[in-house]
């Protein structure tokens, strides 16, 4: 059995911290990145008032929780809406980092990032 699952376990990934490091470059921490205090205190009570992922109530899903608060327009193209209520929105995991990444990754390439809340209201 050993040498069936053998390769599997001899093959390593280059890790920062416990993390996957992510095209060749370490992760900074949380708090360089803009999630401090602050944001963890309006995080946290934006997801009391809106438990559920937006994107699955949308999709008439059954109410799936939110593992995240997402900024609709990213906070590293807007530092300026960070904090700002409106700009946020309660995703799963899976929603987050699948339609949610693929939307902005297509408003970036044809400049298009004032059409994401847009896009977000009607996925």
């Amino acid at each position: 059995m050993d040498e069936k699952f053998g390769i599997l376990r001899r093959r390593k990934f280059p890790t920062v911290g416990g993390r996957a490091v992510r095209d060749g470059a370490p992760r900074e921490d949380s708090g360089r990145r803009g999630y401090d205090h602050i944001w963890s205190k309006m995080s946290t009570r934006f997801r009391r008032s809106h438990p559920f992922c937006r994107f699955c109530e949308q999709k008439g899903f059954d109410a799936t929780p939110a593992d995240v608060v997402d900024h609709i327009i990213p906070k590293d193209d807007r530092p300026d809406l960070r904090l700002t209520w409106s700009n946020c929105q309660s995703l799963c995991n899976s929603c987050h980092n699948g339609l949610k990444r693929r939307l902005e990754a297509h408003a970036r390439e044809f400049g298009q990032l004032d059409l994401l809340p847009e896009w977000c209201a009607n996925p």
